[in-house]
């Protein structure tokens, strides 16, 4: 990772490789501005480039009478012009974290003690959002109710906090299709390996390589990626064994899938619900490997 210089790789060292180029790539600007375009916006392009400021993604709070601090993936000012805004961080999960509803107000809740103990003059709304990875549809609390072991006649008295979940794998056509940065091939590749985007440029070549590698959905070609000055679109990255290889892949997840789900609503053995499904005997080793990393 020549992008990444030494001090930097000793702060992220503990960090798995996908959540660690996930968020170097979203820590740019213009891919963190169309993201949150996107998901807050709509896809219309309310925040540019240009009025990011990036923050020191590690907030102080106080613990036994000492202070630690909350380490956040990226976290940016929006501040257009002299006029701030509001600040807006974005977390990566590569796995269903069931505590991540109480991370993220946690991180909330510190960046907003950070802006009291700043003694800043006027304080600004915190927005984090929480981009999801994950071959498994989540399935843990998205607010604090659900999070909660909650009496009925206690909630009016509790706020309910919701955590904003965007779960990449599983977006709708129309939200896929406001994204509009490099970003967004990755995650239709994600969605659906037969159809590589042939309009998006590549700005941040590396980076996006190394996730879409870490991630399991593309060892692009670096032959295309490096040697070249024209631009560079998903389509010209990979290569048309790349490309079989994907819709492969593709298919293996959902055979896995529907075979996870039938075994679970029949009550059948793996190899009951592939024979009932007609699974062919040469795809089914690849169908149990979909099955393990689904269901891990």
């Amino acid at each position: 990772m020549a992008y990444l210089n030494e001090p930097v790789k000793e702060i992220y060292r503990h960090r798995s490789s996908g959540d660690l180029h996930a968020k170097i790539l979203i820590g740019n600007n213009d891919i963190f501005a169309d993201i949150v375009n996107a998901f807050l916006f709509d896809g219309e392009p309310v925040i540019r480039e240009e009025d990011l400021e990036s923050l020191m993604p590690v907030s102080e709070y106080a613990k036994n009478n000492d202070v630690s601090s909350l380490e956040r993936d990226v976290v940016k000012k929006w501040k257009p012009g002299n006029a701030q805004i509001c600040i807006i961080g974005a977390e990566n999960q590569m796995d269903i974290d069931p505590d991540m509803v109480f991370r993220s107000f946690s991180y909330d809740g510190s960046t907003y003690m950070t802006q009291v103990r700043n003694n800043e003059k006027e304080r600004y709304p915190v927005i984090t959002l929480v981009l999801y990875y994950g071959k498994q549809m989540w399935n843990r609390a998205t607010t604090l109710y659900d999070a909660l072991h909650i009496r009925d006649d206690l909630k009016r008295h509790v706020e309910n906090y919701r955590m904003h979940l965007i779960d990449l794998r599983r977006l709708d056509e129309e939200s896929v299709k406001r994204l509009r940065s490099e970003f967004g091939a990755i995650v239709k590749l994600m969605i659906n390996p037969d159809e590589p985007d042939e309009t998006i440029e590549f700005r941040h070549k590396e980076v996006s390589r190394d996730l879409m590698r870490s991630l399991g959905i593309a060892n692009v070609s670096d032959r295309v990626l490096f040697n070249t000055e024209d631009p560079v679109t998903m389509k010209r990255l990979l290569t048309e064994e790349e490309r079989e290889t994907m819709k492969e892949l593709g298919k293996a997840e959902g055979r896995a899938e529907s075979v996870t789900n039938l075994m679970r609503s029949l009550n059948l053995s793996a190899e009951e619900a592939m024979n009932l499904l007609m699974i062919p005997a040469e795809a089914r080793a690849a169908v149990m490997e979909q099955m393990r990393l689904y269901n891990a």
